[in-house]
């Protein structure tokens, strides 16, 4: 695949991640007036790292990018893996098959995640933030916003990632 097509998903998911999330913080501002600051941005980033992750593992199975499971040693690893063989071995009969559905997950993985999700979560955003609250708000506070923006998205793309696994993954038998 050639790439300026990958760098013009990247660039088309990024102006539509970008959209959404403007359009997302502006929604949540108008039905949580009251809400501090930078909730509108955690909550964002949440969301987006929710979809990242469940979206990586959809990606993962069904356009598997190489021939090793980047989640191989992980506690999703052997779910992705026992569904990824059985797909593979569907393909293993014609090797430009393999080769289509491989570059067609490197144009999904470019425009969704790097570019789309990318583009919504924005952890320039978050660091414009941070050194906002450094000179207009209390310590306690930037440490509060720094840990628990963190947190949530790392829970948050942990529990998009189980529900990846557990929605696209079922049991092989």
């Amino acid at each position: 695949m050639p790439q300026i097509v990958l760098m013009l998903a990247v660039a088309l998911g990024g102006a539509v991640g970008a959209a959404l999330r403007v359009g997302g913080m502006r929604v949540i501002h108008g039905a949580l007036p009251g809400l501090a600051p930078w909730a509108d941005l955690l909550l964002i980033n949440a969301l987006g790292c929710f979809a990242f992750g469940w979206l990586f593992i959809v990606l993962e199975v069904k356009f598997q990018r190489s021939g090793q499971s980047v989640l191989a040693g992980t506690g999703f690893g052997s779910r992705v893996a026992d569904l990824t063989s059985a797909v593979t071995s569907i393909r293993a009969g014609d090797p430009t098959a393999a080769e289509d559905v491989q570059g067609r997950g490197r144009l999904w993985s470019a425009s969704l995640l790097t570019g789309m999700l990318g583009g919504m979560t924005s952890f320039s955003a978050f660091s414009v933030d941070v050194f906002f609250e450094i000179w207009t708000r209390s310590w306690n506070e930037l440490v509060m916003n720094v840990c628990f923006m963190m947190c949530v998205t790392v829970i948050a793309m942990l529990g998009g990632m189980a529900c990846g696994v557990r929605l696209a993954c079922p049991k092989v038998t």
